[in-house]
C-alpha cells in the first residue's frame, strides 16, 4: 500500500497539483498543513503585515531598508503554506518595496534605484521562502516517517517494537507509583487452515478486520500493537484485573461477531497478565502472557486465560 508524502513543489499526493497554476496552490489542505480556515487567518495577517510594512516604507524612504522585516511574514506564509505561497508573498513584498520607494522619482532613469533594491530584496525573499518550505517539508517527512516506523504495514496499528518501549515505559510508571497494569496476548485460532483454504490475500483481509475490531472496541488509552504473524498485543495501562478481564471478553465477542461463522471458523485466543507487581522487563511479561494464550488454545481455543501476578 502506497504511503504519499506531500511534495511541497509538486503538490499534494491526493491529486492537488503544485505550481503557481495548480488547484489549491494558495489554499493548501494536505496533510501536515494547518486547518483551512486558521491558513486564511495566517495567510491575511501576513498580507497585512506586508502592506503595513510598504507603507512604513513609504514614510521612511529609502534612507531606511525594512527588507529584513519583510522576512517574518514571508517565512511564516511559507512555512504553514508550501513554497508557492511564500513565493507569492515574496513577490508581493517586493512590489510593496518597490511602489513605496519609488514615489517623487522620475521615470525612466529615477525608477532605476528602487527598481534595483526591490529585485535585490525579491531574491532575498525567494531564497528565504525556499529555505523555510524546505525545512518545514522536510520536518513534516521526518515526522511522517518517524511514525511509519513505529507503525505494523498490514494492519497499521502500532508493530512489536514500539509495543515493547510502551510496556517498559508502563512496568517503570508502575514500579514507581505501584499502579498495575494488563497485557494480553492474542493469537488467532485456525487462522493457517483459512490462510491454506483462501490464500494470503483473504488472510491479510482477516487480520486488517481484527485489527480494525480490536481498535474500535477497546479504550483509548488501551495499547493494541501486531506483534507478528496473526498475533496481537494489547497493553492496558493502569488498569486491574477485573477491568482488563471486562474489556478484552468485549472486544473477543467484538471479534468473533466480525468474523462471523464459515466454512473455517477464526476465533481469537487471549492469555491476559494482570501486574500488581511486574517482572522487570518486557520479555519476562511477554513470555508468561504467550504461555498463558497457549493454555487458553489447549483448553480449547477462544477463550480467555487471566492470571494476576502480585
Amino acid at each position: 500500500m502506497g504511503m504519499g508524502i506531500r511534495n511541497p513543489l509538486r503538490g499534494d499526493p491526493g491529486g492537488n497539483p503544485g505550481g503557481p497554476f495548480g488547484r489549491g496552490w494558495l489554499f493548501p489542505d494536505a496533510p501536515g498543513h494547518l486547518p483551512p480556515s486558521t491558513w486564511r487567518l495566517v495567510l491575511g495577517f501576513s498580507v497585512g503585515v506586508v502592506i503595513l510594512l510598504g507603507t512604513l516604507d513609504h514614510f521612511t524612504g529609502s534612507q531606511l531598508s525594512l527588507h529584513l522585516f519583510y522576512l517574518f511574514p514571508i517565512a511564516l506564509v511559507a512555512w504553514f503554506g508550501g513554497i508557492w505561497p511564500g513565493f507569492a508573498l515574496s513577490v508581493f513584498a517586493a512590489v510593496a518595496c518597490f511602489l513605496s520607494h519609488s514615489h517623487g522619482w522620475a521615470f525612466p532613469h529615477g525608477a532605476f534605484y528602487p527598481f534595483w533594491n526591490s529585485m535585490e530584496g525579491l531574491g532575498i525573499f525567494l531564497v528565504v521562502a525556499y529555505v523555510v518550505s524546505m525545512q518545514a517539508a522536510l520536518r513534516r517527512l521526518l515526522r511522517r516517517e518517524k511514525e511509519l516506523s513505529g507503525t505494523d504495514h498490514l494492519t497499521g496499528v502500532m508493530n512489536r517494537r514500539v509495543f515493547g518501549e510502551r510496556v517498559t515505559e508502563e512496568i517503570v510508571r508502575s514500579e514507581r507509583y505501584g499502579r498495575p497494569f494488563s497485557l494480553a496476548y492474542m493469537d488467532l485460532d485456525n487462522f493457517k487452515a483459512l490462510n491454506d483454504m483462501f490464500g494470503h490475500t483473504a488472510g491479510d483481509r482477516l487480520l486488517r478486520t481484527v485489527a480494525t475490531t480490536l481498535k474500535s472496541n477497546l479504550r483509548s488509552s488501551d495499547i493494541l500493537a501486531r506483534l507478528g504473524g496473526d498475533e496481537f498485543g494489547v497493553l492496558l495501562p493502569e488498569t486491574g484485573a477485573v477491568s482488563a478481564a471486562s474489556v478484552l471478553r468485549k472486544a473477543q465477542e467484538k471479534v468473533g461477531e466480525a468474523l462471523g461463522k464459515g466454512e473455517c471458523e477464526v476465533t481469537l485466543s487471549i492469555g491476559l497478565l494482570t501486574c500488581e507487581k511486574p517482572p522487570e522487563t518486557y520479555d519476562q511479561i511477554l513470555k508468561i502472557a504467550d504461555t498463558l494464550m497457549y493454555s487458553a488454545k489447549k483448553e480449547g481455543k477462544n477463550r480467555v486465560r487471566h492470571e494476576v501476578m502480585s
